[in-house]
């Protein structure tokens, strides 16, 4: 599942100056979705709950206020704010 590799970009976003994590897209751009991730999960849904809680479980409440998820039709982007913003 995608959770460890999310989790780790949005730390290493924490300890920079911001970035966007687009989940479903490869390092190359190109689209692979999420449909396994979804199946896992039962729907988008209970994915983009799974991933919010996850990232508030890991990180913490202090961290979490900088991280927004947002669900699309192909993949969810997690937008994460540095630590100085």
């Amino acid at each position: 599942m995608i959770v460890d590799q999310v989790l780790k970009a949005c730390l290493a976003f924490l300890n920079r100056s911001g970035g966007v994590v687009l989940v479903g897209v490869a390092d190359s751009g190109v689209v692979v979705g999420i449909r396994h991730d979804i199946r896992i999960c039962g729907n988008l849904d209970k994915l983009y709950r799974f991933l919010t809680d996850k990232i508030r479980e890991k990180i913490g409440s202090v961290g979490v206020d900088l991280i927004q998820v947002s669900d699309h039709l192909v993949d969810v982007t997690i937008q994460v704010a540095s630590r100085g913003a």
